[in-house]
């Protein structure tokens, strides 16, 4: 049976009952059609707005995984800083109680600080001046706080004066 095409006007051979378009009309009402479908139903105004959820979600997925990843990283870091300090430290207090062993004052004075004695400390502080003092023959008027160096009880009196001024616990 012969129709008329809808587009083009042109007589055409069907093969079916609900042809309307000639052969090379059929491509152009199947994507005037879907245009047509598209626009009533908003398909593309939905399609685009799932797909810009669809990346904000991955966005604040990355995100977060970026941010885990990164706290990750710097709590390993803070781990490895802090495993290398330990080890540094260690290090460091065997080297000056070798050193200390060997007989030097400096090292016996700052593994006191270490152990925070401040009492050897000072009791070492003041050898190590009056040690300096012999060997150079200058003999300066050191002090700490108004107690000299050279007193034989030098370090329990800065003590004292440390004690007196530092704040009593109840």
């Amino acid at each position: 049976m012969i129709k008329v095409c809808e587009i083009c006007g042109r007589e055409f051979e069907r093969t079916a009952n609900n042809e309307k378009y000639c052969s090379y009309c059929k491509k152009i009402a199947a994507k005037l059609t879907r245009i047509k479908w598209e626009k009533q139903t908003g398909y593309k105004e939905k399609k685009n707005r799932k797909q810009n959820e669809q990346r904000a979600a991955a966005r604040s997925r990355r995100a977060q995984e970026q941010a885990q990843a990164q706290e990750q990283a710097a709590a390993a870091k803070a781990l490895d800083q802090e495993q290398r300090a330990a080890e540094f430290e260690q290090a460091r207090r065997a080297d000056l109680e070798q050193k200390a062993a060997d007989g030097d004052q400096w090292a016996a004075a700052q593994l006191a600080i270490m152990n925070k004695d401040i009492f050897t400390y000072w009791a070492i502080r003041s050898e190590m001046e009056i040690a300096e003092a012999e060997r150079t023959g200058n003999y300066y008027n050191n002090t700490v706080g108004g107690i000299s160096l050279y007193e034989t009880d030098f370090a329990q009196k800065v003590m004292y004066e440390i004690l007196k001024d530092s704040p009593q616990e109840p």
